[in-house]
């Protein structure tokens, strides 16, 4: 391994697991990847914390960034 890549992850001090789901094929976890790759941090934030209803306000379109804090 080259130096380089070593010091890039020496400034992630911890890394911690907020969320996961399990998908019974490969393809099935790609899509779900890609999709939530275009998300936005507030809709991530809800999805992280289990809001669902500010989840579906977001997926309409309604900027609640504001309840997220």
């Amino acid at each position: 391994m080259c130096a380089g890549f070593l010091d890039y992850y020496k400034q992630f001090k911890k890394i911690e697991l907020v969320y996961y789901e399990k998908f019974n094929k490969r393809y099935q976890a790609k899509k779900r990847e890609a999709q939530l790759k275009k998300w936005g941090v507030a809709k991530k934030k809800a999805l992280i914390t289990g809001n669902l209803e500010l989840l579906k306000k977001l997926s309409k379109g309604i900027g609640l960034v504001d309840e997220l804090e």
